[in-house]
């Protein structure tokens, strides 16, 4: 496919937010706006998610052997 000359002076496009999906962080969260030329090189944006390590629950540090009281002698 051939396509004949750029014919539009300036072209605007919004910043993109990259999608929340839970368990997953993106690498770019905002790409910002653009103003493209005639002039302009081409350039591509990739947005690559990451898994977000699930939190363990924290168990508290504990003696695991059991606590006796002292013996008291009634005499």
């Amino acid at each position: 496919m051939v396509l004949g000359p750029f014919k539009v002076e300036i072209i605007f496009f919004s910043k993109y937010e990259a999608p929340i999906i839970a368990g997953y962080k993106p690498n770019i969260v905002v790409v910002p706006e653009i103003t493209v030329t005639p002039d302009s090189s081409n350039s591509q944006v990739e947005i690559r998610y990451t898994e977000v390590p699930k939190a363990e629950p924290k168990v508290p540090d504990t003696d695991p052997s059991p606590i006796i009281p002292d013996s008291q002698s009634n005499s």
